[in-house]
């Protein structure tokens, strides 16, 4: 017989430890931590995937947004012909960058970089940098 720890005698054969119900709770909350810890990695990894699609799809729809609008080709998006828009109505003043009450292909570039995240190469190629936007 031994002691256990939490008052009373324990039962067990020379060489055995002996198990008190306080050691298997302490054992199997620790499980449960573990299993807690690998689900929040794996749910934090696919939210970085989530958040990584969502700034590629709304990036490539900002691009075919402007392409539609832009009837004459001439790579420049007045306030007239956003205004009705959903898409860029709203953002237009977020866009213009120069106030200019235009918006170029170049400030939709640097727009999409800034608030996405992704960068539009010169052939409207989306490329996601390593870095997250938040660490610029």
């Amino acid at each position: 017989m031994r002691d256990d720890p939490y008052g009373g005698k324990l039962r067990c054969r020379p060489g055995v430890t002996a198990v008190t119900p306080m050691m298997r709770a302490k054992e199997e909350t620790m499980k449960s931590i573990g299993w807690l810890v690998m689900v929040l990695l794996f749910s934090m990894s696919a939210l970085a995937d989530d958040r990584e699609t969502y700034n590629r799809r709304a990036a490539e729809t900002d691009l075919a947004a402007f392409r539609l609008l832009d009837l004459n080709r001439d790579g420049v998006l007045s306030f007239d012909v956003v205004q009705a828009d959903l898409n860029f109505g709203p953002r237009f003043n977020d866009i213009d960058t120069d106030r200019n009450g235009v918006i170029t292909r170049e400030e939709l570039r640097s727009y999409i970089e800034r608030t996405y995240g992704v960068v539009v190469t010169g052939t409207n190629q989306l490329v996601i940098p390593l870095s997250p936007p938040s660490a610029r």
